[in-house]
């Protein structure tokens, strides 16, 4: 199942399916709080949020334990640091 998601009042319609992946790219309400419910799709293998500028390295933390997850495209995300390489390396 691949949803795209164009507005923030859609997402609480994913929780009850089996999303594995996730598109959010250039989407302004990306936030490290938003990773936080992200978190919580543990059949979640692609998750791509190019161009989203709000969320920091905490972000990739709270996804850490996505051990499904074999694609993760961050690109242009201004606000991440070579912190977030840490997080990167135990999923």
């Amino acid at each position: 199942m691949h949803v795209r998601l164009s507005c923030k009042k859609y997402f609480p319609y994913c929780f009850s399916s089996h999303l594995q992946q996730l598109v959010l790219d250039h989407y302004l309400y990306v936030t490290n709080e938003l990773f936080n419910t992200i978190r919580l799709f543990k059949g979640l293998t692609h998750l791509s949020v190019q161009s989203c500028t709000v969320f920091t390295d905490k972000a990739l933390e709270a996804i850490a334990g996505l051990k499904k997850l074999v694609y993760l495209d961050f690109s242009n995300c201004t606000q991440l640091t070579n912190k977030s390489l840490k997080h990167l390396k135990s999923m």
